[in-house]
């Protein structure tokens, strides 16, 4: 990564930071690296309150080497209060014992929401596995949108445990980024990153970022680029083609990005998405570390890797792990190390290439390759592939090897040794299970040992050769002499260098206390008005909250009032259908009573036709006996 100086020297006037440098002279000065006398008072009562609002016992034993963790971990800049168990209420507390000490690190603490209460006269502040909600960030990044101190801010999940969320406060980091000036790494890793649109229109508009993070966000839109980036990591997600929109940013001509270092692990790119990357970055002069881990680079069309290590120039390392390359894309690699002079490093491990593989990479190293470091683990490498690859190691300037997990033996391994004794420069070279025995392990170690030895004691391996080998005295002595007068001379030079520095550090301390008294001034003007604003907002919130509490009881009464309502409407219901079937069995029983009158009428109405019958008949006897007597009357 680039220093922060030549970061600001191609910004505007107007965009580099005011008083950057006098800011990290104040987070290290003299006073904050005395330990505060009453920081053991105030370690005591943090674990006092931890251990209340936890509820546990607080045990001495426990305090001590509670107190023991933190100083073993405390220097003189930064403080370590991870993995403490620390609540959120503590946060006033955790105020107090950081205050002044411009690194700090609360990360693997449930701190939750209560971190908006956190104060940030710090530089670097890690938040990782926190916990922490919307509502938290939200507070956080108003805050960060005022405040000119911060440089790094780590807010990512490496660990699966209380993941912190952005959720809605994704907005208040967007205005956050546009408004800051100061901040330039910020690691927002694994924090449930959903849209992209709003990050990008900050990013666009910032003019300080030096390093982002948004690995572990299974992004799928293509991400705008800060214009003063270094460094970008973005393993885990799911650009697939968006990433040669990305890409498209670093082209050559382009006075957009201008980043050293990409990381795209695990983004599912195949070769020709790595066609067209390789396409976009093949002329950038700026690029010096490209990490393609883990994508698959199955395909015929493999020639895009020669063209790009022929024509770029710059690049220094290239990583390809666990890319499933094939044969055809070994060769082509091979080519184009040929005729590159600027890669430093190449990774290309867990690749199972073979003897094959690796024997085509044989005609890369014999080439104009400046390689210094050479990894290729689990490569499925033999004795076969071994012997041809240290045959041309013998005549190169590599200093670092790694050969791990393969399937080399001794034969190899004594290759290996005559290659250490030749190159004194060599520092390492690993042959750890591997099919080699034990003892040869133990000797390359002992001359890797001794090469760093020599290393730390500046001496020259073939001067030291060639002194050790003389046998005339006056050499000798002609040599001893020769070397006084350089020392001589060179010790001159640096007394001169030296009193030139003292006179430099000199007039740079005056400056520095007259711009630290100006810094400091501005300083506490604006904590007073980051103070005002906080209380400000913390007085908000809670008028919020009484608010919502209010709601929230005004909704449990109408709750409870519907509730009683459903019940009386319940029983209501159940009294209607018992009446209902009353009713019911009501009108059966008038049915039946109706039936039983309608037959009681039925035989009511043929008695009186029997007694109609009987009395017309009783009529007719009396007629007849009428009749009869009129009859006998007459005669």
């Amino acid at each position: 990564m680039r220093s922060v100086k030549s970061a600001n020297s191609r910004r505007p006037l107007s965009t580099i930071p005011k008083a950057q440098s006098q800011i990290m002279e104040i987070g290290l000065s003299p006073q904050i690296r005395r330990f505060v006398p009453s920081m053991h008072n105030l370690l005591e009562t943090l674990y006092a309150k931890k251990c209340e609002e936890l509820k546990i016992q607080l045990q001495l034993d426990q305090m001590a080497r509670f107190q023991e963790k933190v100083f073993s971990q405390y220097s003189g800049h930064t403080i370590d209060l991870s993995e403490l168990s620390l609540p959120a209420n503590c946060i006033p507390l955790i105020n107090k014992v950081v205050k002044n000490i411009p690194f700090v690190i609360l990360s693997q603490n449930p701190l939750y929401d209560g971190i908006r209460n956190l104060q940030l006269p710090m530089v670097s502040l890690t938040l990782c596995n926190c916990g922490i909600g919307p509502r938290g960030f939200a507070v956080l990044f108003q805050t960060l949108s005022i405040n000119q101190t911060l440089y790094n801010l780590n807010i990512g999940n490496p660990f699966s445990n209380e993941r912190n969320r952005l959720g809605l406060a994704l907005n208040q980091l967007a205005e956050a980024l546009k408004k800051n000036r100061i901040l330039a790494i910020l690691d927002i890793s694994g924090c449930g990153i959903y849209d992209l649109r709003k990050l990008n229109s900050a990013f666009a508009e910032n003019r300080n970022l030096l390093h982002i993070n948004v690995s572990d966000n299974e992004l799928k839109d293509a991400l705008i680029l800060p214009s003063y980036l270094e460094r970008l990591e973005a393993q885990n997600n799911m650009f697939g083609q968006q990433v040669v929109q990305i890409c498209e940013q670093l082209r050559q001509g382009s006075d957009s990005v201008h980043a050293r270092e990409i990381n795209l692990k695990r983004n599912k790119l195949t070769i020709h998405q790595l066609f067209a990357i390789l396409e976009q970055i093949e002329r950038n002069t700026h690029l010096n570390k490209l990490i393609l881990d883990e994508n698959t680079f199955i395909g015929e069309n493999n020639i895009c890797i020669c063209n790009y290590l022929v024509y770029n120039n710059h690049l220094e390392y290239l990583s390809l792990r666990n890319c499933s390359l094939t044969q055809n894309f070994i060769e082509q690699l091979a080519s184009g190390l040929c005729r590159n002079g600027s890669l430093r490093t190449l990774d290309i491990s867990k690749n199972i290439i073979g003897d094959q593989g690796a024997l085509a990479l044989v005609q890369g190293f014999q080439g104009s390759c400046n390689l210094k470091c050479i990894i290729m683990k689990r490569c499925g490498l033999t004795d076969l592939s071994g012997l041809e690859l240290f045959k041309i190691f013998l005549k190169s300037n590599i200093q670092e090897y790694d050969f791990s997990n393969n399937l080399m033996g001794d034969q190899t391994a004594m290759y290996a040794i005559q290659l250490i004794k030749k190159n004194k420069d060599i520092i390492k070279m690993s042959f750890k299970k591997n099919l080699n025995s034990y003892e040869t392990n133990q000797q390359i170690e002992k001359l890797l040992n001794d090469n760093i030895q020599d290393r730390k004691r500046n001496v020259i391996p073939h001067l030291r050769h060639k002194v050790q080998g003389m046998t005339d005295y006056r050499e000798q002595q002609e040599y001893v002499d020769k070397r006084r007068e350089q020392l001589f001379v060179k010790k001159t030079q640096a007394e001169k260098d030296f009193k030139f520095a003292q006179s430099q550090v000199v007039l740079c301390q005056q400056g520095a206390k007259e711009r630290t008294q100006a810094v400091e001034e501005r300083l506490i003007k604006l904590r007073e008005e980051a103070q005002q604003l906080t209380t400000q907002q913390l007085n908000l919130d809670k008028f919020l909250w009484n608010q919502i509490a209010v709601i929230e009881d005004e909704q449990k009464q109408i709750a409870d009032n519907i509730k009683n309502e459903n019940t009386m409407i319940v029983n209501l219901n159940k009294q209607i259908q018992e009446t209902q079937s009353k009713q019911k069995s009501i009108v059966q029983y008038y049915k039946q009573q109706m039936e039983n009158l309608r037959l009681q009428d039925g035989i009511s109405k043929r008695k009186i036709d029997q007694l109609q019958q009987e009395y017309n008949s009783i009529l007719a006897q009396l007629e007849f006996v009428k009749k009869q007597q009129k009859i006998n009357i007459k005669k």
